[in-house]
Order: C-alpha cells, then structure tokens, then sequence
C-alpha cells in the first residue's frame, strides 16, 4: 500500500497559553485518530513542525484543515515523501517543547496528555523514524522553530 509523509509548519495563535496549547493538541489527536492520520508535532517559542502520515487523500484533508484552523497561522508545507509504510503507527500527534519538560508537569497533566515527550523521549522517536524523513523533519524544526526565534 501507498502512503504519503507531509511536513508543514505552522505558528500558534500568538495569545495561546500552555494549557490552550495544550488543548489543541488534545483535539489534534482525536481529529486524526478518527481520520486514521498518524504523526508528531515538535514545538517551540510558538511555532511547530508537524510530520503527518497516512494515505495521501487523508493526510491531504488534513493539511488543508489546518490550514484553515483559526490556531495556527502561516501553515506551509515543508515536504511530502510517498512511502511503502508508516514510521510512527500507533501515535496520533506528540508534542515536544524544550520549554515543557514532561518531568516538570503536574502529574494530571501527564496523565491526561501522555504523549508529551520530552527531549531524550523526543530523541528517540526521531531515531525510529525512516533516516530520510527523520532528518528533513530535524532540520525543519530546527531552522524553522529554533532558528528563527534567535534572530
């Protein structure tokens, strides 16, 4: 079977806190567990890098929801990549925030948004992702989310 990995980026509506972050991740993960879209979403200083995969007809519809969805603003895609099989299966979206370390939340937190990683978790799943897509997602993140916020 064919499948499709689409990295985008997009920035956080400015007036967000982390508990409304967090919530949009939280409907991020139901909205595309039930379209069958897997993926991760690292972020940082507002701004993220989201890998989805799945097949390209539902991948698409999703990055076309986003790009209308009133959290994110300056949705641009980074990369699409056709593949024979899925890096992350069982996960709807991660997040990563070098500024949210999951060992400094209250543990109803972690409870209630148990795919919150932090950096050595983060680590590892980029390890577990196909080498090409892995590094194209890495360099994304890290010109796009890091980069320019140290400008």
């Amino acid at each position: 079977m064919q499948f499709v990995q689409l990295i985008h980026t997009s920035e956080i509506i400015a007036h967000a806190s982390e508990a409304e972050e967090l919530d949009i991740l939280r409907k991020a993960k139901e909205k595309h567990l039930t379209k069958r879209v897997s993926g991760l979403m690292f972020y940082h200083n507002k701004r993220c890098v989201q890998l989805l995969e799945g097949k390209e007809d539902d991948v698409m519809a999703s990055f076309e929801e986003m790009k209308k969805d009133p959290n994110h603003q300056n949705v641009t895609l980074a990369a699409k990549n056709k593949t024979d099989k899925i890096s992350l299966p069982t996960w709807a979206v991660a997040y990563f925030s070098k500024t949210l370390p999951k060992k400094t939340l209250p543990k109803s937190i972690q409870k209630n948004h148990p795919s919150i990683l932090n950096q050595e978790q983060a680590q590892a799943v980029l390890a577990s992702l196909d080498h090409a897509i892995g590094q194209v997602f890495l360099t994304t993140f890290e010109k796009y989310a890091i980069d320019q916020q140290e400008i």
